[in-house]
């Protein structure tokens, strides 16, 4: 649920979990919590991944824009 909601496969989802994603230095990882065998991810701290992420992605192609435009 959590994937289809994020717009990406279950290994993504697993990656952000274990892995996280770095963002101004610091490294964030999806939260979520044990119930009953099953791990779950609150809807809300999804989207706040999602969000900061994206925000990211924005940066680095900002960043790459200023070094790949001719002058």
């Amino acid at each position: 649920a959590a994937a289809k909601h994020a717009g990406v496969s279950e290994r993504t989802v697993r990656t952000w979990l274990t892995g996280g994603i770095q963002l101004d230095g610091e490294l964030i990882r999806l939260k979520s919590v044990r119930m009953d065998e099953r791990l779950c991810i609150d809807e809300r701290e999804l989207d706040i991944f999602i969000a900061l992420r994206r925000r990211n992605l924005e940066r680095r192609e900002r960043r790459h824009e200023k070094f790949s435009r001719e002058d």
